[in-house]
């Protein structure tokens, strides 16, 4: 009787140290890959001394949004999870003029250095730079890449609005191409012209899938390394395909705040493929109202048909059209 009492309670236990270890394991891995950024930095006064104790404010410019923040003994400050925008950043102390940094420009996954310096009180009402004045290295991060602006991507040409076509505007980056991937009747997801054998598409696929094909995919190698190296993440969620290694879900590219492709020394948190990292992140609310719409158009009826041949001849070549407009109008 009493292993049979036993045993459900150990059972019982282990469940529960299972569940508890899957929800921390969860947990660090939620937090593992994020599209946030953080600004970091130290307060000195102009002697260049430390202000231990000070207040730090961060204005997200587009919401107003604030967060504060106190410097430690060594006058050092942290602001982590920060959205993708503008923000101004506000040191004060006791017996201090208070310190301004404007139009700090934070762009997904960056960790920037903010130094903030405080004027003794009395000498000036406040001291106020602009990034443009903050130097331009690096020195919080190691990993090196490029960031893809929203404006680029609505306004660059796609090809059916495959933003991942943008990747190539890193330097290292190339479009690979894989045949058996992009272009074979059984991966063409229902549509049967985008395979290389018309009339044979695969009825459980989608139209939209086939047209991400036609583009290319996502087959990107950075520094020569396979397109299946990748590691590809949407507001910090894994966004990879399991089967051929290749992106999970394409976001639609009015929807794209921007994306960083990461070449080289990722971060330890992002570092488990050898070829480029691309965090992608959406777009968030502002005080405007903002918004776009677009007409995107496959017609396969108007198009030209090669009459080399009697295949070709029955053959249609699918030409897509793309047209939008955005609006933006500030709340009153």
């Amino acid at each position: 009787m009493t292993r049979i009492l036993v045993r459900p309670r150990n059972s019982l236990f282990a469940a529960a140290f299972l569940g508890l270890a899957l929800v921390l394991v969860g947990a660090v891995n939620g937090s593992a890959q994020s599209s946030k950024g953080s600004i970091v930095g130290v307060v000195r006064d102009q002697s260049g001394a430390v202000v231990p104790n000070a207040k730090v404010t961060v204005t997200n410019v587009q919401t107003n949004q604030t967060r504060d923040v106190e410097s430690n003994g060594d006058g050092e400050y942290v602001v982590a999870l920060l959205d993708v925008g503008t923000y101004d950043v506000e040191a004060s102390a006791g017996g201090f003029s208070a310190g301004r940094v404007e139009q700090v420009i934070l762009q997904v996954g960056d960790r920037i250095a903010i130094d903030v310096t405080l004027a003794p009180q009395g000498a000036s009402e406040s001291v106020t730079i602009t990034a443009t004045d903050v130097p331009l290295v690096q020195t919080e991060t190691s990993s090196r890449g490029d960031v893809i602006t929203g404006r680029q991507i609505t306004e660059l040409p796609l090809s059916g609005r495959n933003f991942t076509q943008l990747a190539t505007l890193t330097p290292g980056v190339t479009r690979s191409s894989i045949g058996p991937i992009t272009d074979q009747s059984q991966f063409n997801q229902g549509d049967p012209n985008a395979g290389s054998v018309p009339g044979l598409g695969d009825s459980r696929g989608s139209t939209e899938a086939a047209r991400f094909s036609r583009s290319g995919g996502a087959a990107i190698s950075a520094n020569g390394q396979r397109p299946t190296n990748n590691n590809f993440s949407l507001d910090g969620v894994d966004n990879n395909e399991s089967t051929f290694g290749s992106i999970g879900v394409f976001p639609a590219p009015d929807a794209i705040a921007e994306f960083k492709v990461e070449t080289s020394v990722p971060r330890a948190e992002v570092g488990r493929a050898a070829g480029a990292v691309v965090n992608t992140t959406y777009r968030s609310g502002t005080n405007e109202l903002h918004g776009s719409v677009y007409y995107y158009g496959q017609n396969s009826r108007s198009t030209r048909r090669a009459p080399s041949s009697r295949e070709s001849r029955s053959t249609r070549t699918t030409r897509s059209r793309s047209r939008g407009c955005s609006r933006s109008t500030a709340r009153r």
